[in-house]
């Protein structure tokens, strides 16, 4: 009781402190808080009340199977007071509760130990013994006569038999009470027109043919089991199946791989063109500024590019061969407009596209125009290639954070494990 006085004089304190900090419980939680210290404090109270002042004049025993149970107590005579503990044993049922289980368990039998039969007259399948019923409050000992036609688990081994009696005989505990029922039982053959049935006639012509000639490589596959005739199959092992299967999957893994491939290939080809954008857009913008018609300016750098070639100093690039391509068309007879529409759609990326929509409005609008536009689009360009060198580089810096945290860890344990090592041999004193 003391204990719960000091919680619940704990969280005034508490709630009063958060107040003058500024920061208060809600009141919700206040209310809630509050309300189970008072309930703590009541069921002290009330436990305080059952250990000093109201005696106890009976304890509950646990029930049957729940175990015995611990109480402790104080005991108060005359002059002293002493903690006592005892236990109590489990409440043992009476004589009308005992029969009670027992006709319930009578009457789970007569319901479950026949299984799948229609009738314990009329019996081919396997009998369904249990080893307890009433809610385990009942065990049971199964026996069986003959035991070489029911097993104790109430296995029926009727292939190959006539119509035979049997007896099921049980042993029934409850508590300390016995009592030993009989249930009379007639064995028909196994019906080999069931699945059951038929696997406990193959089971027992197994049998048979593997008791005979024990010592030879080979066991013969018995023909005949009774009046029926036996052809025996190897199960199919399935290997043409999972041939297939596993045919269709490696298509559809190549499928995907190609369509994977050909995605890589195709973004490395739109990043080859965003690569070389910036410069024909400077070169073709200082050639128009210097005067030279955009065709011109278009011809004098696939001029270039076709020189730096020759002489090796580059390789193929995807966006000048895009320019040539159009330079070559311009000069079959296409019209300048149609070139620049037809290579900004086989560039298929942003800027050669952006490009294309301002060579063709500079054929209606002069060059003026154009400059100020190749001018802001070489702004645009160089602001964002800024931007992709910084993505790139915190990429990068990502990527050396796992290295550099590993290398930190080998550092850490090549300076630590020394000195723990040290100080357990007693190195350091």
């Amino acid at each position: 009781m003391i204990i719960s006085l000091l919680c619940l004089a704990g969280l005034a304190g508490l709630i009063h402190w958060q107040k003058t900090r500024g920061s208060p419980f809600q009141k919700k939680i206040v209310r809630i808080l509050i309300l189970i210290e008072c309930l703590g404090l009541l069921l002290s109270l009330m436990d305080f009340a059952h250990s000093h002042f109201l005696a106890e004049s009976t304890v509950k025993r646990p029930e049957y199977g729940e175990g015995a149970k611990i109480y402790e107590f104080t005991v108060k005579s005359d002059r002293k007071k002493v903690t006592y503990k005892a236990k109590s044993e489990e409440r043992q049922l009476s004589a009308k509760e005992i029969r009670k289980k027992f006709a319930q368990a009578e009457k789970e039998i007569d319901q479950s130990l026949p299984g799948e039969n229609k009738s314990l007259s009329k019996i081919e399948k396997d009998l369904k013994p249990a080893s307890s019923y009433a809610d385990g409050w009942v065990t049971a000992s199964w026996t069986f006569e003959p035991d070489d036609l029911i097993r104790s688990d109430g296995e029926v081994l009727n292939a190959g038999i006539k119509k035979t009696e049997a007896v099921g005989r049980v042993e029934l505990t409850c508590q300390e009470t016995r009592i030993v029922e009989e249930y009379p039982l007639v064995i028909y053959p196994a019906n080999p027109k069931d699945a059951d049935g038929l696997r406990k006639i193959l089971d027992q012509a197994w049998a048979d043919a593997g008791a005979e000639n024990k010592d030879q490589k080979e066991m013969k596959l018995p023909k005949k089991a009774g009046k029926l005739k036996l052809s025996w199959f190897e199960k199919d092992g399935g290997r043409g199946r999972n041939l297939s299967v596993l045919g269709l999957i490696a298509a559809f893994a190549l499928t995907f791989a190609g369509m994977e491939e050909k995605k890589r290939r195709k973004e490395k080809y739109l990043q080859a063109l965003r690569d070389d954008y910036p410069g024909i857009l400077n070169m073709l913008y200082l050639y128009v500024q210097s005067g030279i018609t955009t065709r011109g300016a278009m011809e004098r750098i696939g001029k270039a590019y076709l020189d730096r070639q020759k002489r090796g100093k580059t390789k193929k690039r995807p966006g000048y061969e895009l320019l040539l391509q159009t330079i070559r068309e311009m000069e079959s007879g296409i019209g300048e407009q149609k070139a620049y529409e037809g290579m900004g759609r086989r560039a298929g990326e942003r800027s050669f596209r952006k490009l294309s929509l301002l060579l063709t409005q500079n054929l209606a609008r002069g060059t003026g125009d154009l400059l100020l536009h190749l001018e802001r689009e070489a702004r645009e360009v160089r602001e964002e290639s800024k931007a992709r060198v910084r993505s790139e580089g915190e990429k990068i810096t990502t990527k050396l954070l796992l290295p550099m945290m590993l290398l930190m860890g080998v550092v850490l344990a090549v300076l630590i494990f020394p000195s723990i090592y040290g100080i357990q041999s007693g190195t350091f004193g």
